[in-house]
């Protein structure tokens, strides 16, 4: 199908990227494409790297045991989002597994209404985290010791 053809672009993007940076914002892990990227990247062993962006008003709500048990159980999403998971070839279980471990990690943050300078050092913050990812881990092991 069509979806499949362009799903299948998406996951070869996702494979070839060296982080996966989530941006949480309202609703993002109810989108079924983001689902199909996370999971096409966990898969990968790519690192997903949690971003809030923080704007007045709005806000990212974490997912709740709740979030995870209608995710397992096919009540989440619709129909639709059910057939694009499908296409896509992710296990559900795994998807869910591999959320949970993201969501383990202390999100970054973004502001996009604030100074320049504070945008500025969010993202510098943001993207020396990518780097690690990108160093071997004998160089990671010696430049972040335990």
């Amino acid at each position: 199908s069509e979806n499949l053809t362009d799903l299948s672009i998406l996951q070869d993007y996702v494979k070839s990227s060296y982080t996966v940076v989530l941006l949480l914002t309202p609703n993002v892990l109810m989108r079924p494409w983001i689902l199909v990227e996370l999971a096409t990247a966990m898969a990968a062993d790519i690192p997903i790297v949690p971003l809030e962006i923080i704007r007045p008003g709005i806000s990212f709500q974490f997912p709740t045991e709740e979030y995870y048990r209608q995710l397992l159980d096919g009540t989440l999403l619709g129909a639709e989002a059910a057939v694009v998971l499908r296409e896509a070839h992710v296990n559900i279980a795994q998807l869910e597994k591999g959320l949970r471990g993201v969501f383990k990690k202390i999100a970054f943050r973004y502001s996009p209404h604030r100074p320049a300078h504070i945008r500025r050092a969010e993202i510098d913050t943001l993207m020396r985290s990518c780097r690690l990812h990108l160093m071997a881990p004998e160089v990671l092991s010696n430049a972040c010791p335990r």
